[in-house]
């Protein structure tokens, strides 16, 4: 295995990605002591497990395969919105999920993670499906956090969400856009 020095970006990025799981499963086992809450942790985070892994995977897949503009595009925008400090801050923020403000606070770092994962895998043309697991990975995550919280958080977790979806419709809406007002200058 590489050491650190010679890994990209982007491939510290994919690495710092597929521990989060782990790190949400230590946090949230220590945080509740009733053990069926317990049972579902231990339920749901080698499924969470997998997909981060896999998502990992397909950003160091498209990396290496990816054209050098891409790979500069792809890099350039991990670095300028911080994405290995926002992996590291989701573990970090892991150690400790209590309170209801470090699951939420944790619940919009990994929404904010999540919307980096597709904009880099975008950029490498990302296969149509992988905003599918991303929803996925969504859902597991509310159920995850919402398990000792009242019934009103349930409500507060799924607002968040759908904010996060109008986000994502309106980052495409721009992208269009953007591609029109650009093909149309190069026509002139």
């Amino acid at each position: 295995m590489a050491t650190n020095e010679n890994l990209s970006l982007l491939e510290l990025f994919a690495n710092e990605l597929i521990e989060i799981p782990k790190a949400i499963e230590t946090g949230l086992l220590k945080s509740f002591d009733d053990q069926d809450m317990n049972d579902v942790v231990l339920i749901y985070t080698p499924i969470l497990a997998k997909q981060f892994k896999e998502i990992s995977e397909l950003i160091k897949e498209s990396f290496k395969n990816g054209s050098a503009q891409e790979k500069k595009d792809a890099t350039s925008l991990l670095k300028t919105a911080s994405g290995l400090e926002l992996a590291k801050s989701a573990k970090s923020i892991s150690k400790n999920l209590k309170s209801i403000s470090s699951k939420l606070g944790l619940n919009s770092i990994i929404k904010e993670i999540k919307k980096l994962i597709l904009f880099i895998l975008d950029l490498f043309k990302a296969p149509k499906w992988l905003i599918d697991i991303i929803l996925i990975i969504d859902q597991i995550l509310n159920a995850l956090f919402g398990l000792d919280l009242p019934t009103s958080m349930s409500e507060i977790l799924s607002k968040m969400e759908q904010n996060y979806l109008d986000e994502l419709t309106a980052h495409s809406r721009l992208k269009r856009e953007r591609k029109l007002l650009f093909s149309n200058e190069d026509e002139n």
